[in-house]
């Protein structure tokens, strides 16, 4: 009998074993997607098992933090199941967590991106049950290309005037520097940005960013407050689509936009999905709509959803 309720976050109950993806509260088995805060541990009662990169990212803010190191792409068998850990794409260490419990598999995507620019290059296996994020999961959220934001970039920046560039500062900042690397710009960066892009060169990413003063800054979006109505500040996130910040922004994300969301889903080919974060409701119907797959919004009003039906219908 397995049953995933939404406990702790995620939790799957097999026998008598409980495995907790992205919980609040470290304890069991424990397995953390990426070092995102809304993604962490608060209380770590038995430590968490993570990507060495995951780790690095924590320990840069956490000194204190320890957790069971996991090698992505290499498979953990535990008594009753096992465990692999997959590139999502998101940021540095980045995964997504497959899972083998007596024939029955389960992928949980943690948070994805089909091509990353500082991350991994994400890669899919085939599930029976897929649990996955719907961060952009209208049909309004479409994404521009890379060469796309490059190219409003290169009309908005002159050599006279000092920009500020936001985003947060890990996974998107070092994306934009990214970005400035590959139009020539080597910019200045916070901080606390480069405290995170130390990590990511020490992990071989080729950005190049310096602390000396230049006219272009990579800044956290903890500080755009300071900033609204400043011609010269520009923020990157995949929110500019629908929201206001005050200065001008460009849709850049470290997710999948809706139409991405459906691609992964295909490759995926489950029987069965559970949407957790983000427009689950939304997202479940057109789900539903497009693609005909059973999809179920797992938001914390559900408290328990058992698979035993799916076995019954499905063996």
């Amino acid at each position: 009998m397995i049953e995933i309720i939404r406990k702790n976050n995620i939790c799957i109950k097999a026998n008598d074993k409980k495995v907790f993806l992205d919980p609040t509260i470290s304890e069991s088995f424990s397995f953390i997607s990426h070092a995102h805060e809304d993604h962490l541990p608060e209380i770590i009662v038995d430590e968490p098992f993570c990507t060495q990169e995951t780790f690095e990212l924590i320990k840069a803010k956490n000194p204190s933090f320890k957790a069971n190191i996991v090698k992505i792409g290499k498979k953990i068998n535990f008594d009753d199941f096992s465990v692999e850990f997959l590139e999502a794409g998101h940021i540095l260490g980045s995964s997504q967590i497959f899972l083998e419990f007596d024939g029955l598999s389960i992928l949980y995507s943690g948070d994805i991106k089909t091509f990353g620019l500082t991350a991994g290059k994400y890669r899919v296996k085939n599930a029976d049950i897929l649990i996955m994020e719907s961060t952009y999961g209208l049909p309004i959220y479409k994404f521009p290309s890379v060469e796309e934001i490059i190219s409003e970039l290169e009309k908005i920046f002159n050599n006279e005037n000092n920009f500020s560039l936001f985003g947060y500062q890990l996974g998107k900042a070092q994306d934009i520097v990214k970005i400035l690397n590959m139009i020539g710009i080597e910019p200045t960066v916070t901080k606390s940005v480069k405290t995170y892009c130390d990590v990511y060169k020490n992990f071989g990413i080729d950005i190049k960013f310096t602390e000396e003063k230049t006219n272009i800054i990579v800044r956290p979006t903890s500080l755009i407050s300071k900033f609204i109505g400043d011609e010269n500040s520009i923020v990157f996130t995949g929110w500019s689509l629908t929201r206001d910040f005050g200065i001008k922004s460009l849709p850049l994300s470290d997710h999948c936009d809706f139409y991405q969301l459906l691609d992964y889903i295909v490759e995926v080919s489950p029987k069965k999905i559970y949407v957790v974060h983000g427009f689950v409701y939304e997202f479940c119907k057109e789900i539903e709509k497009n693609l005909g797959i059973e999809a179920i919004p797992f938001s914390y009003d559900i408290s328990n959803t058992s698979l035993y039906s799916f076995f019954s219908r499905n063996q």
